[in-house]
């Protein structure tokens, strides 16, 4: 998501002078997992309202986002050695 809204920053010439990120998750019991994901952006920088607004929605279409909103299938391939 980082990377996303400094590249989007960049891209528009947003002066964003630091940046930090941070997750915290919730979890539930059975099967063991995390049932909510947490993202807090703090950004430093000239930024009026409207590029903010335009910042806050670079997250939601992040690689990691959509991933994790639209589950992938996931394959496990194994083997063993004797």
């Amino acid at each position: 998501m980082a990377q996303s809204i400094q590249a989007f920053a960049r891209r528009a010439g947003l002066p964003i002078d630091s940046m930090e990120v941070a997750l915290s998750e919730e979890t539930a019991p059975a099967p063991s997992r995390m049932s909510k994901v947490k993202v807090h952006i703090h950004l430093k920088g000239n930024i009026g309202p409207e590029d903010g607004e335009r910042l806050s929605r670079i997250p939601h279409h992040c690689k990691i986002h959509n991933t994790l909103v639209r589950p992938p299938i996931i394959e496990v391939d194994w083997d063993w050695e004797e």
